[in-house]
């Protein structure tokens, strides 16, 4: 199911909320179903009682039906159906669909992930030649704009955006990581918002220049990103997003949230995704994955990205576009906020041996750059 690109798989489990079940795919535990109406184990009556008992009990409840089930009588298990739902909202339950509340679960498992090591995350990314290079591409597109309205949207602590408080009239970094929110509210000229990068709650037409890196690799449906920036974006503004590079082998998809869902593009699928936005160039970021270990081959990264080798991918995508007048409205879907269910993640708490190994890479990590480089003006590149 993972390879054909499903979402979710729904079955009957016994766990209390859901999770990851084999890389990026969500279980979703199936509480009960309308099967004993078939075998006539309940009646109607009796079958909504045992759901509106049920919501007493547990925070997440899901259960599903059989066409031919509601075929045999499909005026009266219709208005049970009925019944089941109206009694969820009375009790105040937030109602969803199964790829909505797989989506939720996602999104919210991220969210916690990069809360938890946003800091560690701010910090160890500065050193990243990719970095160096998106914040001097977003700069650059930054000057030839009038004191622009900035919206960053996923913006990982204001990393790459925090450079342009001296050209923006105002930056607004968009997250729903609290941790991450918090850290771009530490830097001048910036307003961290906690939001979705699919629903910023920005105006219409109100940004001059629309930026998300390392953040669409993560969406499910990212076409509804296309929708927010042409929403938020005025016409004739600039967009810079960032893709990672599908390479002959497909990415491994385990370990911590973020590296179970996160989806590798081919030049055609952001090209053809760009169109709905307006057009723009995409240029290759970093052809040798390893970091330049001096200023000279540092140099020699640069020229690649101007005259690309041939017949070798770079590790990261970079588009830069212009926003067009749309003809068309974008198309309308609900947004749920991550509050709208607080998870509790009982399969990704401190036990969790991915995240050990996590904390353990980044506590190595910082060690390492104290033993070996203990000047303040010097950095580790790994």
């Amino acid at each position: 199911m993972h390879e054909n690109g499903f979402l979710w798989s729904a079955e009957a489990d016994p766990q209390p909320e859901p999770y990851f079940i084999y890389k990026g795919l969500v279980r979703l535990p199936i509480f009960d179903d309308d099967w004993p109406l078939h075998t006539h184990k309940m009646n109607c009556t009796q079958w909504v009682d045992h759901y509106k008992q049920s919501l007493h009990k547990r925070r997440y409840l899901a259960f599903g039906s059989h066409d031919f089930v509601t075929a045999e009588d499909p005026q009266q298990r219709l208005k049970a159906w009925e019944e089941v739902i109206e009694a969820a909202l009375n009790y105040g339950s937030l109602v969803v669909t199964f790829s909505e509340a797989a989506d939720l679960f996602r999104r919210a498992a991220c969210a916690k992930y990069y809360s938890d090591i946003s800091q560690d995350w701010n910090r160890d990314t500065q050193t990243l030649y990719r970095t160096k290079r998106f914040r001097e591409m977003i700069r650059t597109a930054a000057e030839k704009l009038d004191r622009p309205m900035v919206a960053d949207l996923g913006s990982g602590g204001g990393a790459l955006t925090c450079q342009l408080h001296d050209l923006a009239g105002k930056i607004y970094c968009i997250d729903n990581a609290p941790g991450m929110v918090a850290l771009a509210n530490s830097h001048n000229g910036v307003e961290g918002r906690l939001g979705e990068v699919t629903n910023s709650t920005l105006e219409d037409n109100s940004c001059d220049l629309v930026i998300c890196a390392r953040v669409i690799e993560y969406l499910f449906w990212p076409d509804r990103l296309a929708d927010e920036i042409r929403r938020i974006g005025k016409p004739g503004a600039t967009y810079f997003v960032t893709f990672p590079v599908r390479q002959q082998q497909a990415p491994l998809n385990e370990g911590v949230p973020p590296d179970r869902i996160r989806r590798h593009y081919t030049p055609e699928q952001i090209q053809k995704w760009a169109q709905q936005i307006g057009p723009g160039s995409l240029l290759g970021i970093q052809y040798d994955p390893s970091e330049p270990e001096n200023p000279a081959r540092e140099q020699t990264y640069r020229q690649q990205e101007e005259n690309p080798p041939p017949k070798i991918l770079p590790t990261n995508w970079v588009y830069l576009g212009t926003i067009l007048p749309q003809s068309t409205p974008p198309s309308h879907h609900r947004h749920l906020p991550l509050d709208a269910f607080e998870f509790r993640f009982p399969l990704l708490c401190q036990s969790d041996p991915w995240a050990i190994i996590e904390k353990l890479k980044r506590r190595t990590f910082r060690i390492a750059r104290k033993l070996l480089l203990p000047g303040k003006n010097k950095s580790l590149l790994i």
